[in-house]
């Protein structure tokens, strides 16, 4: 089993100790976590104040870019 952490530059910094996705690579297959998503851009503000659509939008953005 190998761990492939991905922390991608074009996203803000993890607010906490943790990485955007973990990849797991099972021999046959893998896994990916995608962890702790927010409506942050790439500088870490917010986006999307008061517009919860939005921030939906913000962080499906964020996971596409993580995959």
């Amino acid at each position: 089993m190998r761990l492939n952490y991905n922390n991608p530059e074009t996203l803000a910094t993890p607010v906490a100790r943790y990485s955007h996705a973990v990849r797991v690579d099972l021999g046959d297959g893998a896994l990916i976590f995608v962890c702790g998503q927010l409506p942050l851009d790439a500088t870490g503000a917010l986006v999307g104040e008061d517009d919860v659509a939005r921030q939906a939008e913000q962080v499906f953005d964020n996971i596409t870019e993580v995959l």
